[in-house]
């Protein structure tokens, strides 16, 4: 069942119950792939949607014909080993990475994943806002897409050192509520979530997987903007 997730997040909490959820602690689905020794592991949700599990907070993929989109890209220690789990997925380069929190073991990878990935129409250098200008502005490598708030929270103070380097923090970012993109034949929705784990968290609806990616669950006010 597809829900029409309008404004008002309240409404996403009851359509909660009838999609597939992403969060920190997991779900289940058919297993892809297990590791032996270093506990990855990856989960087939939809035919083109799958989560990857034990490196850090858990990491969505889709897969279409563009490319990849990842939300969330674990701690870091494991993300060779994420990469080469994606590139079992598909052939096709990282296009977008979305990032619903600030937290470390939700970015980590970043950087890596990044650089590994590719913009859509490399070399222009423009910028904008999380459509295809966006995928352009990040050097030729993938979108990093977050709120302001996580921006900042993954950033310094001038004259401060960031925690992250350039090329892990976010390269789109958006203050509204709501930002949505299309690839792969679907409509993407990421909702603004300041009340929830952190004020930089956000949540990912993918429309036509009828899958949720959120940060940490804390109770249903985690999902209403104030």
């Amino acid at each position: 069942m597809i829900v029409h997730i309008a404004n008002s997040m309240r409404k996403v909490w009851f359509a909660l119950f009838t999609i597939h959820i992403v969060t920190c602690f997991g779900l289940y689905g058919d297993v892809v792939s297990a590791g032996q020794n270093d506990g990855i592991e990856v989960l087939k949700l939809r035919p083109n949607f799958f989560m990857i599990a034990g490196a850090g907070a858990n990491i969505a993929v889709q897969v279409g014909e563009l490319g990849a989109v990842v939300v969330d890209t674990g701690s870091g220690h494991a993300t060779d080993r994420v990469l080469e789990e994606i590139r079992k997925l598909t052939s096709l380069p990282i296009r977008y990475i979305i990032n619903t929190s600030a937290d470390p073991d939700h970015v980590g990878g970043n950087e890596k994943l990044s650089g590994a990935g590719q913009s859509l129409v490399p070399g222009t250098g423009q910028t904008g806002g999380i459509a295809i200008t966006d995928a352009l502005s990040n050097g030729g490598a993938a979108a990093i897409v977050a709120t302001d708030n996580a921006a900042q929270r993954m950033s310094a103070p001038t004259g401060q050192k960031s925690p992250y380097p350039l090329g892990a923090q976010p390269s789109a970012t958006f203050s509204d509520d709501e930002k949505d993109t299309f690839l792969n034949g679907e409509a993407i929705q990421i909702f603004a979530q300041p009340a929830a784990h952190t004020d930089g968290d956000s949540m990912a609806f993918f429309r036509r997987s009828d899958v949720v990616v959120a940060p940490r669950y804390s109770g249903p006010h985690a999902f209403s903007r104030h």
